[in-house]
């Protein structure tokens, strides 16, 4: 499944990585010196979606994690390496996504709010934290621990200057014109940054930072979109340990010494903190591998600067606002409170986009299991016959295949009759209702599109298909019709209204074939069609590919061609080898 599992680096330090199984959740990541010293570690334990429930850190001592309904982190409770309870931190929200109340910790407080979602102060134990707000709804003004921060922005929101309240600079920021920051001055001088995309991704940060005089700062290297080492002017590397969410959680120099540690709240607030010297860098990468500003504790992630201590943007997110999830009409929120399983590193996703994936891959594993515990007997006493693209669709992409008793031949010869036989229509039907009981809220069965037509060249949506939702009450009843030639036509698509109204965004499109050996790149093709798409009607381009048969040698190197060609396009592909 092409996951990372080990990584040596140059200063003898080995991280390896395990994972829970049939899964990308990391189970454990550790860091271990040459010596066979544990440097750095955390290890997780889940359950729903992938949530974590309780870390480990590598000297023993966790947290253990609790969420609501809304999958919103509501407590965390912290104990040293004998178990014995350090600290308790309980939050609260409102609907919409707003934090109430902190009991303890670095934003413990409670929270007032004027103008709908703009957080204007928060009593604290220590005393009254204000907040004010320009006419663009960004925050203005900053008063905290005794310093007041005042910040201004250009036209793209992003900060351009903070001065304390008598009108000194404090740090000043110019960008490019698309939004890179490219130089920074504050006290130590000016920095000036070059920035450059990070492997694939559409992400960009700085590989150089040097002074007014072109002198270098520090250079950093990366691998994927987290930063891997850092190397100052004299070519010393610091390398970055990491968490599963990309937290730095130590630093080593190049012969393997640990020489910094490090430990956060759920929303980044530091809980400990050894070598946490930014030096004349201005800043370093931290809390979820993003870029601490050393100026005022601000994480700079990209379009957007993010405050931890509130846990909110200091700018709004032009989210499209779903009137059946209340928190996608909240701009400042930072991914959906609860960072254990999103993150936001472009500072641009919307409520719907960061939860969009997290949503689907439930939505898929629920199916799984009540398909399996539903017509399991079905599958396995009459599934030897042929069926329907639809009916083999279906049970190959939601059944895992040592259930399925189809032999391979049978799924090169399937019967496009459209007239289904007893056991086709009640398999169908079977799997289409447990698709509709097991559908949350968000997610309900007229989200289902099954067989929409695509344009050839764009991708355009042209055709809805055949949705279930209208007879619903009494079952499902999916036709069994034959491909319309001149269009593509994928399997499913998931959106919230027809597939044709392309003035909102659809959660995935899924496809299923024999083999993935015979998908064609060339335009107009199926794959082409279906990632033109992706790109351009989803929310989070994602395609799902589901391929029956066990994939051969040829095959897997398929696999990798198509997902090469995917991102560069910008969109995510994954495919599922069920190896019937």
């Amino acid at each position: 499944v092409n996951r990372l599992t080990s990584r040596n680096l140059p200063n003898g330090i080995t991280t390896t990585y395990s994972y829970i199984e049939n899964t990308d959740w990391v189970k454990k990541i550790t860091h271990t010196a040459a010596d066979g010293t544990i440097v750095a570690s955390a290890e997780y334990i889940r359950e729903g979606i992938g949530e974590p429930v309780k870390i480990i850190r590598e000297d023993n001592s966790y947290v253990e994690l609790d969420y609501d309904d809304s999958l919103r982190v509501i407590k965390e409770t912290y104990f040293d390496d004998h178990g014995v309870q350090i600290e308790q931190i309980e939050y609260s929200y409102d609907a919409e996504g707003n934090r109430l109340s902190v009991s303890s910790g670095e934003a413990e407080g409670i929270y007032f709010y004027e103008n709908l979602h703009q957080l204007s102060s928060i009593d604290t134990d220590t005393g009254t934290e204000t907040y004010t707000y320009d006419d663009a709804g960004r925050i203005a003004s900053i008063s905290r621990d005794g310093e007041i921060w005042n910040l201004a922005y250009n036209t793209a929101d992003l900060i351009t200057s903070v001065t304390d309240a008598a009108g000194n600079v404090i740090v000043e920021y110019e960008y490019d014109s698309n939004g890179r920051r490219v130089e920074a001055t504050d006290s130590n001088g000016q920095r000036n940054y070059l920035v450059a995309p990070l492997g694939n991704s559409d992400l960009e940060s700085p590989h150089l930072i040097t002074d007014e005089n072109g002198d270098l700062i520090s250079a950093y290297v990366y691998g994927g979109t987290m930063p891997l080492l850092r190397l100052d002017e004299s070519g010393n590397p610091v390398y970055y340990l990491t968490d599963a969410m990309g937290s730095t959680i130590g630093l080593a120099d190049g012969s393997g010494v640990e020489v910094a540690e490090f430990d956060y709240d759920s929303f980044g607030n530091f809980r400990r903190s050894v070598g946490n010297d930014l030096g004349v860098t201005g800043g370093d990468f931290r809390f979820q591998g993003q870029w601490l500003e050393s100026n005022m504790d601000l994480y700079h992630m990209r379009a957007r600067y993010y405050d931890p201590e509130s846990g909110r943007f200091v700018s709004r997110d032009p989210v499209e606002v779903i009137e059946y999830e209340p928190q996608s009409s909240n701009p400042y929120q930072f991914v959906y409170n609860n960072p254990h399983i999103y993150s936001d590193p472009s500072g641009m996703f919307t409520i719907t986009s960061v939860n969009a994936s997290i949503e689907i891959r439930r939505i898929l594993d629920t199916v799984k299991a009540e398909v399996i515990g539903g017509i399991r007997k079905e599958v396995i006493d009459e599934a030897h016959g042929v069926v329907t693209d639809i009916a083999i669709d279906l049970l190959n992409n939601l059944l895992p295949a040592d259930l399925l008793s189809i032999k391979a031949g049978s799924l090169d010869s399937k019967s496009l009759s459209g007239t289904p036989s007893p056991w086709e229509e009640r398999v169908t039907n079977t799997t289409c209702n447990i698709i509709k009981s097991a559908m949350p809220s968000f997610f309900g069965l007229d989200t289902l599109w099954f067989q929409p037509s695509l344009n050839k060249r764009t991708g355009e949506p042209v055709g809805n298909g055949f949705n279930p939702s209208p007879i619903a009450t009494t079952g499902c009843g999916i036709p069994f019709v034959k491909k319309t030639g001149g269009l593509i036509e994928p399997e499913l698509i998931v959106k919230h209204g027809e597939p044709t109204d392309t003035s909102s965004k659809s959660y995935l499109v899924l496809e299923v074939k024999t083999a993935i050996g015979g998908v064609e790149f060339t335009p107009g093709k199926q794959f082409d069609t279906i990632t033109n798409y992706a790109k351009d009607y989803m929310f989070v381009p994602t395609v799902l590919y589901v391929s029956l048969k066990k994939p051969t040698g040829k095959q897997v190197k398929r696999e990798n061609q198509m997902k090469q060609k995917a991102v560069k396009k910008g969109v995510i592909l994954e495919v599922i080898d069920f190896g019937i």
